[in-house]
């Protein structure tokens, strides 16, 4: 149900404002219903009858509906105001409403009007709880067609006495009635800058075309006051203006304009989101994806703008709206690069960040194998001059001592281990320097074990290459007396020439002081003898 309004039998008129309808058709670039107007004498001897000394009654119109064709007087107010004049229209002006109409090609369709009339009378007559013995109420009028052939339906509201009848109170309510037909002269077909008009000579009491009361209208909604035949005084004015070709241009234009606008904002969104999904950093993702759902606002405002372009019934409309479209999408374009800029230099920021931490990382690794590698190869070293040493017990002692080297090692490759599993520079490093410290202890363990390897060998190489000279031999200890079966003289021969040159020297010493004889001449001969 739409607004209600109230209309007694009197002439009905409604009015189409300058607002243009949207083309059913307009896919197929038919021109819009650009303006409209009805004029509607519901039956003017109703009218007459209403505002008269019977009824006594009044009229009341409700915006946006007018009296712009209307001619008499709206309420009975004796002496001067008892009867309408015979010249005057009766005829109701309401505002076409352009959203709930429509038309095809051919004519067929819906021209909907917006706006109220009520008309009340026979006060005397009403029954308990209402004001008036009369009251009808029309609105939501509607004007259907098909070719030439034409209905009028109504939402009515029916109070009052039920005055052709059984006098009982009435409170009735009707939607979308049909309340009366007609023909037009030819059918409303859309064409560009065409104008339809019933009465090109202008509204009169006796312009129009005739129409016809329906059942439900006369029986029911006028509560029986009239048959449902047609009338020569129940007339309708209509007309209906089409768009111009160049309004049709403009408009088509304006919507192209729009969607493309529309497109390049939802571009430019699109482009600024999927650089936003590359940010890792959780916090600073959501604070962009937050501009972003500010811009997708935006994005929702062109897109608006783009339908009412394209819904709008003039050139005029659609320019306007598209200007609406640009300017969003504009606001939009200018966000979305900033947006992604901003979204790009911390992507960027993060890969340098990660790269450097790849290089810290891989550098980390490194090190920590370094250190590994040089435990390992300090107790190698150690274990290959352990192994030149040839007393079983020096070897096993040198072997025990460089056990605590090995366990080093060990720690300094299984701290290079972790290193190596590292997802963090900061896990690596500290690995790495873990595999330093084992490592540092592992080689100083490893080189004095070597060293004392070393000495080992070196030693057990200095007895093996000693000269052999006289042997440490105890002194033959001489039996008293001789021995049975032995030389004596082979015995004595064992002294050394030494000592027997010794006792020649002495003994001719003493002869040559007995003698007097040169000394030197003895002992030169004798000497150079001791040295052979």
């Amino acid at each position: 149900m739409r607004k209600k309004l109230f209309v007694s039998a009197a002439t009905f008129a409604l009015v189409a404002g300058a607002v243009p309808v949207p083309s059913a058709i307009a896919a197929e670039a038919l021109p819009n219903l650009q303006d409209a107007r009805l004029d509607w004498n519901l039956k003017r001897s109703f009218s007459n009858y209403l505002t008269g000394p019977i009824a006594q009654g009044k009229v009341e119109v409700t915006e946006p509906g007018d009296l712009n064709n209307f001619g008499g007087f709206l309420e009975y107010n004796p002496p001067t105001q008892r009867f309408q004049s015979s010249e005057v229209p009766l005829k109701y002006g309401f505002k076409f409403n352009p959203a709930n109409s429509k038309l095809d090609a051919n004519g067929k369709g819906v021209l909907a009007f917006d706006g109220a009339v009520r008309w009340t009378g026979h006060k005397a007559h009403a029954p308990e709880g209402q004001d008036y013995g009369l009251d009808i109420q029309f609105s939501d009028v509607k004007v259907h067609v098909d070719g030439t052939a034409g209905e009028i339906s109504v939402d009515y509201w029916l109070r009052g006495t039920n005055i052709t009848g059984d006098g009982s109170a009435l409170n009735e309510r009707g939607d979308d009635a049909v309340f009366a037909t007609f023909t037009l002269p030819e059918a409303i077909t859309p064409a560009a800058g065409k104008t339809f008009n019933t009465s090109p000579d202008g509204v009169t009491k006796d312009s129009g075309v005739k129409t016809t009361l329906t059942e439900e209208g006369a029986k029911k909604v006028l509560i029986g006051f009239y048959e449902p035949i047609e009338y020569e005084d129940a007339l309708l004015d209509l007309k209906v203006d089409f768009e111009s070709q160049e309004s049709i241009t403009e408009r088509e234009n304006a919507v192209g304009k729009s969607e493309a606008d529309v497109a390049r904002a939802e571009a430019a969104l699109e482009a600024a989101k999927e650089e936003i999904a590359k940010v890792k950093d959780s916090e600073k993702k959501a604070e962009l994806q937050a501009k972003a759902d500010a811009l997708a606002k935006k994005v929702e405002a062109a897109r608006d703008a783009a339908k009412a372009a394209k819904e709008a019934r003039t050139g005029e409309q659609a320019k306007t709206e598209a200007a609406a479209a640009k300017s969003a999408a504009d606001s939009v374009v200018e966000g979305a690069e900033e947006l992604k800029a901003a979204a790009s230099a911390v992507v960027k920021e993060e890969r340098d960040s990660a790269a450097a931490e790849a290089a810290a990382l891989a550098a980390a690794q490194e090190s920590a194998k370094g250190h590994a590698e040089r435990a390992a190869a300090a107790v190698t070293k150690a274990e290959e001059e352990i192994n030149k040493v040839k007393d079983k017990a020096k070897k096993a002692e040198l072997k025990k001592n460089l056990e605590a080297a090995e366990q080093e090692a060990a720690n300094a490759s299984a701290e290079a281990g972790k290193a190596q599993a590292a997802t963090t520079s900061d896990a690596a490093v500290a690995a790495a320097e873990a595999a330093k410290t084992a490592a540092d202890k592992a080689i100083a363990k490893a080189e004095e074990t070597e060293q004392a390897a070393k000495d080992a060998v070196k030693a057990e190489q200095a007895a093996e290459t000693k000269p052999e000279t006289e042997p440490e031999t105890e002194p033959e200890t001489k039996p008293e007396g001789p021995v049975e079966g032995q030389d004596d003289s082979k015995g004595s021969s064992n002294a050394p020439i030494s000592v027997i040159i010794a006792g020649v020297v002495a003994v001719l010493s003493v002869l040559s002081l007995l003698l007097a004889f040169p000394i030197d001449r003895v002992l030169g001969p004798i000497a150079s003898f001791g040295k052979k």
